[in-house]
């Protein structure tokens, strides 16, 4: 029994599943990075705010807001760019305030944190860099300081796994683009799928 759909019909509804598979292969690799943030001090102290470095490295903070305020990041020129809230993440897109989360747990990436210059010539842990994040509860202003280091341990982490990853994701394209290209064949023959 033929499927009454037309060639091309059939070859687009078969192109949405090959991606969903490719992308969720490529997507799943966890990466390790040399370089991590370390928090010095939170002045003052915020009861009900939690900020510690992620375990990925790469000069990122987690900030958790437990209180029942309203939490404001500002950026280098004092501005408010993020905005954590009880019932989630807002970020400033544009003029406009934009749920982007609906938990209070923001990922903060901010290039304040991140070190982009040479790699060390020591391969020892060590500080590449100082900084400080600037934020508001309400109207009480508070400096998160802290710095970010290269760890040279965490290095083999991170060029082991994301090569694992890339084989497996360019064997399934692989895969994936064959068994398309003998479905398509088939479809052009026949008209259709039986």
């Amino acid at each position: 029994m033929k499927i009454a759909k037309s060639p091309s019909e059939l070859t687009q509804a078969l192109i949405l599943p090959f991606a969903v598979i490719v992308l969720a292969s490529c997507t799943s690799t966890t990466v390790t990075l040399p370089y991590t943030a370390q928090i010095e001090t939170i002045q003052p102290d915020q009861p009900g705010l939690e900020i510690r470095a992620t375990a990925g490295g790469g000069g990122e903070i987690e900030i958790i807001n437990r209180t029942a305020q309203e939490v404001i990041l500002l950026d280098e020129q004092g501005y408010p760019y993020v905005r954590i809230m009880p019932d989630g993440v807002y970020e400033l897109l544009g003029s406009t305030w934009v749920k982007t989360k609906d938990t209070p747990v923001y990922y903060c990436h901010d290039p304040r944190l991140v070190y982009d210059g040479p790699e060390p010539d020591v391969h020892a842990p060590q500080v590449m860099k100082q900084w400080t994040i600037t934020g508001r509860i309400e109207r009480q202003t508070f400096i998160i300081s802290g710095q970010t280091i290269y760890n040279p341990d965490r290095i083999s982490v991170s060029m082991v796994r994301p090569m694992t990853g890339m084989l497996g994701c360019l064997g399934l394209l692989i895969a994936s683009t064959i068994l398309f290209l003998v479905v398509r064949q088939k479809i052009k023959k026949t008209g259709g799928l039986t």
